[in-house]
């Protein structure tokens, strides 16, 4: 139990130094602070999730997290504020907001990915060592 209790220990004071070393890396590469902790990244710490800064993961997590975070949050609204009041079939709605969705997770996996690769960002596995 307290060799089980001591590794957590140890992976999450691991993912810590790797998240402050990467936010050192960001900041030391001129990325925004915006952009390098942007608000779903701070409130999943929040929660206590070890969740990457976005620029260190990879293509699919991001297009796929994006994809899908901004389609769960999007739909809602989309549907209360405008669609709703058109009277669209819910297969359009369904088809649009899943559109939309794969559209900007592709776009913001693209974004990540450019910019890591741009300001030449380490992976994270490498933070450290």
């Amino acid at each position: 139990m307290k060799v089980k209790q001591n590794k957590k220990e140890f992976e999450g004071m691991s993912f810590e130094a790797r998240k402050e070393a990467a936010l050192k890396e960001l900041k030391e590469a001129g990325i925004w602070e915006i952009n390098s902790k942007p608000p779903a990244l701070l409130f999943f710490w929040w929660l206590g999730f070890k969740a990457r800064p976005f620029h260190y993961n990879s293509f699919s997590r991001n297009a796929l997290f994006m994809g899908l975070g901004f389609t769960a949050f999007w739909a809602p609204f989309c549907w209360l504020l405008q669609l709703y009041t058109l009277k669209m079939p819910l297969s359009h709605f369904v088809i649009t907001v899943v559109a939309v969705g794969c559209v900007f997770g592709l776009a913001m996996g693209i974004n990540y990915k450019f910019t890591a690769r741009k300001h030449n960002l380490s992976e994270w596995d490498k933070l450290l060592s």
